[in-house]
């Protein structure tokens, strides 16, 4: 049998994070990390798990190492705070724990991702991999006030969320990926993801998210020039609205190509004001 600990991180996420810890009651192990939550975010996971643990909130990749760090199981599942797991997902982590790989290969296929370690730079690229399997991406479905959408730039959207757990690290401060030195397998059984987030609340996000984005390919010494940046969210808006189908998603799709093209225009913006100050264009 295969044990698995699941993780949440958290702070203030009382609305959303029962649901969320209700649909890992299948685990060996909820581990909840809180950021100093000041609303009943805690009173509510003591009633799923006790290993809940607290601190300062950092960034996401340190936020889920430090996670990482707490689980105990070789397989390792996270779930944000306002997504939940669909009963075919439970399914497949039921005959997981029962067979191990073999019980669920069947459900699986070979990922196009981009191997993870890819992304650590050129000196890794050579690297013999792994051909054990470590890790299981697994589908996620969007959702806008309780209405999934399933097109636009960001979907199909499949998250490295199952790994196993030796060996395993997360990278980066905003989208921050699990490493891993193994083979990837896609798994079609989905995530739930239900943003709390009206339209203000979105742009916010998208305005804060574009900020750390750019800081981060700022300190990668990436340098776009004018044009770069004023056609950047035009592309976008095309790439999301008519190659990605959002159309598809009738008003709900424009609505959002039209705010994926918005944060890619800010982040290359912010990235072109960064770059001018250091005197690098």
């Amino acid at each position: 049998m295969e044990k698995i600990s699941a993780f949440i991180i958290c702070k203030n996420e009382e609305t959303v994070i029962g649901q969320a810890l209700e649909s890992l009651k299948w685990s060996d192990e909820i581990i909840v990390i809180d950021g100093k939550s000041t609303d009943r975010t805690l009173e509510i996971c003591r009633s799923y798990t006790s290993k809940i643990f607290q601190r300062d909130w950092t960034n996401f990749g340190e936020q889920r190492n430090f996670a990482l760090e707490k689980t105990s199981h070789p397989w390792v599942f996270y779930l944000d705070a306002d997504e939940v797991c669909s009963q075919e997902l439970i399914v497949f982590f039921e005959k997981f724990r029962a067979n191990g790989l073999k019980g669920v290969l069947p459900m699986t296929k070979p990922s196009p991702s981009l191997h993870p370690m890819a992304l650590l730079g050129e000196e890794n690229q050579n690297k013999d991999l792994n051909s054990q399997i470590d890790l299981i991406e697994v589908r996620r479905i969007e959702h806008f006030k309780g209405r999934p959408y399933y097109f636009g730039a960001t979907n199909p959207s499949h998250q490295w969320r199952f790994f196993r757990r030796e060996g395993a690290k997360f990278s980066g401060d905003v989208h921050e990926f699990v490493v891993v030195r193994g083979q990837i397998l896609r798994l079609e059984a989905p995530i739930y993801h239900y943003p709390r987030a009206d339209l203000t609340q979105m742009f916010s996000k998208m305005n804060r998210y574009s900020t750390l984005e750019a800081e981060q390919l700022f300190k990668k010494n990436i340098v776009h020039r004018a044009p770069y940046m004023f056609f950047s969210g035009l592309a976008m808006f095309t790439k999301s609205y008519f190659r990605k189908q959002g159309f598809r998603d009738g008003v709900l799709g424009f609505i959002f190509s039209v705010m994926d093209a918005s944060g890619f225009f800010l982040r290359q913006a912010k990235l072109y004001l960064l770059n001018r100050g250091a005197k690098r264009i």
